[in-house]
């Protein structure tokens, strides 16, 4: 028996349930290996393996799909380096994606001055601080973060 329940963070984006993959790491783990992504993928090259449908093995659309990948990191990775006073420099991301589903990024202050994108970032945001409240909310030295967002989201 798992000792854990697993769930997706997005529901409805795979193909096999999480449990399944969860179980299946969870017991890779207890066998004494090491689980990274080429583990994971070597596991699941097996036909009948549950992750097997989760994979891509079309080497020419998986080909596409990763350049397209490396296209999408660079559009995400790009900052902003903004000066607020001579001492203060700090960075934001420089394109934001917007809804729609259709992998679109415009540029942060465009996103911030339309209200349906504004308020798609502000959902995004109140996203993340559910992921971050999950990984760190055990995390004493960030009892004062992880307290501000969780008073946050319960107004939100």
């Amino acid at each position: 028996m798992a000792a854990y329940k697993y769930e997706f963070s997005i529901k409805g984006y795979h193909k096999v349930d999480a449990q399944i993959v969860g179980e299946m790491i969870e017991g890779m783990n207890e066998k004494g290996i090491e689980v990274t992504p080429e583990v994971l993928l070597d596991a699941s090259r097996d036909e009948s393996s549950p992750t097997h449908c989760e994979f891509e093995w079309d080497d020419t659309v998986a080909a596409e799909k990763y350049r397209v990948q490396q296209a999408t990191d660079l559009i995400r990775h790009i900052r902003i380096i903004r000066e607020e006073a001579k001492e203060q420099e700090y960075k934001e991301r420089g394109f934001v994606p917007i809804p729609g589903g259709k992998n679109v990024y415009v540029p942060l202050q465009k996103a911030l001055g339309k209200e349906e994108y504004r308020n798609f970032l502000l959902k995004q945001a109140e996203n993340d601080m559910q992921i971050f409240l999950a990984k760190y909310r055990r995390v004493e030295e960030l009892t004062n973060i992880t307290k501000a967002m969780q008073e946050y989201l319960e107004v939100s």
